[in-house]
């Protein structure tokens, strides 16, 4: 874009600015004005520093000028005194400084007529917020891990595009404008599909993201602090390969499009929908027998492949996720949980409200469960002797008992909290650490579910050895 163009008489327009919108007096505006701000260019590379600078010598120009008035002394030379320039009216200029700075940064035309000093002030109030003046950019720490495997892609370009949306650059504008899709303006004519929404919108913040211009010495150092990141996470590692060709331009912007043309390319896509498809298709859960594959686990890894399938063109809709997710619970503690949601249209219709069902009703299953194995709590009895064959409580045992233990299993009727048989075959094997140290594993299933089955009560279990007897029941 090229400098803000003024016509003839630039000057007396500037200076009715000065005086009409930024409040500040007539000899004031002269003052400043012959410091050599004439026109609206003057203003976009003064920093604000500068325009303190300029008010303070419109204060104290120093030198000597005629003292004026009537009579001999009208000649005579005294100390220049400047003009009056109040805390507010050097306000009011800074203001339209940083406005003016700002507007020839986005690439915006700058129409004094239509700013009031109510936009100035709002654009400085959030200047904090949104931009830093210098010639370096942020160089503050990225926590960026090295991109070391294929599938570990995707969350670092992420990671990335995020470092660059909230670091900023040597001009004040997020570092991601430099990596932004297209350099040209929305109301380019090579954009044809893209308005522009106005000044300020969406955001300021975004505004400055895609309208920020891609030359002068800010966008240099910007770029180059790009290209120190990308370098930061691939040198050494094999994707260093494919922006190593930068190197010597240190060109930021063109490391990050092959870095991404590359891994986020046709192939990389075709890749990304393919195992997105195998998961959805394999993955399922069956509860208690998945020790590693918890729900919250299982609905994570379902999430990520309609995550993937989605940023490659693949979208499913609500019911056919809830769908998916129906068929790939096999666990039969859920069966009735599934026939509350197929007969729920809203639930039918909702996929994340449908895993929080699911979420609640396998909770309360859960605790169910637990309940009723509590009721049958474990029992553990101290007596006297007993090593070997006979060595129940209050007993002395004899012959085999040194160094093994042994399992004798006795039958007793539970009249209330019975373990279910189909609870029992889900029973899996699990280590009871003894008082001696020892540990005892649990029968096969087979045999529980034959017991279970001929007495259908709980199946209390003693292991005994030495003088501790412990009893267990299922």
């Amino acid at each position: 874009m090229p400098p803000l163009a003024l016509a003839p008489g630039a000057a007396l327009v500037f200076a009715d600015f000065f005086t009409g919108t930024c409040n500040l007096p007539a000899a004031a505006a002269t003052a400043v004005q012959e410091q050599g701000l004439l026109t609206y260019n003057d203003c976009k590379d003064l920093t604000d520093k500068d325009v303190t600078g300029i008010c303070d010598k419109a204060r104290s120009p120093g030198g000597l000028i005629a003292r004026g008035g009537r009579g001999a002394q009208a000649n005579q030379l005294v100390v220049d005194r400047g003009v009056k320039v109040g805390f507010i009216q050097e306000k009011n200029l800074r203001q339209a400084r940083f406005f003016i700075f700002r507007h020839h940064r986005i690439q915006r035309d700058f129409d004094p007529d239509n700013v009031t000093l109510e936009q100035m002030r709002n654009y400085w109030n959030s200047r904090f917020d949104l931009e830093k003046e210098g010639s370096k950019s942020d160089s503050t720490s990225d926590d960026i891990k090295p991109l070391k495997k294929e599938e570990d892609v995707r969350t670092t370009l992420e990671t990335l595009d995020n470092v660059l949306l909230n670091k900023h650059g040597a001009g004040g504008s997020p570092l991601a404008y430099v990596t932004r899709k297209d350099v040209a303006l929305p109301e380019s004519p090579t954009l044809p599909g893209e308005d522009d929404p106005g000044v300020g919108l969406p955001t300021l913040q975004e505004e400055l993201i895609r309208r920020t211009r891609h030359e002068g010495a800010h966008y240099v150092a910007d770029n180059q602090a790009v290209w120190n990141i990308i370098c930061g996470f691939t040198h050494g590692d094999p994707a260093w390969n494919w922006v190593s060709a930068h190197s010597r331009s240190r060109d930021g912007r063109a490391a990050y499009l092959d870095l991404k043309k590359h891994y986020l390319g046709s192939s990389f896509v075709a890749k990304t929908i393919s195992d997105a498809t195998a998961n959805l298709k394999n993955m399922f859960y069956n509860g208690a027998r998945s020790k590693n594959f918890s729900f919250e686990i299982f609905c994570g890894k379902l999430n990520k492949a309609f995550t993937d399938l989605l940023d490659n063109g693949q979208e499913h809709t609500e019911m056919m996720k809830v769908h998916t997710l129906l068929e790939a619970i096999q666990d039969p503690l859920m069966e009735q949980a599934k026939l509350m949601v197929l007969s729920d249209n809203k639930l039918m219709n909702n996929y994340t409200e449908t895993i929080a069902s699911l979420k609640v009703a396998l909770n309360s299953y859960s605790n169910k469960l637990k309940s009723t194995s509590h009721r049958n709590i474990s029992v553990l009895n101290t007596g006297g002797g007993g090593g070997g064959r006979g060595g129940f409580k209050g007993g002395c045992g004899r012959g085999r008992g040194r160094g093994r233990v042994e399992e004798v299993a006795e039958v007793a009727e539970v009249a209330a909290g019975a373990v279910a048989v189909h609870s029992i075959q889900t029973i899996q094997p699990r280590a009871y650490e003894m008082q001696n140290g020892l540990h005892c594993y649990l029968r096969k299933k087979r045999r529980l579910r034959k017991l279970a089955t001929r007495k259908e009560v709980s199946m209390p279990w003693t292991l005994t050895r030495g003088r501790t007897t412990t009893t267990r029941c299922f």
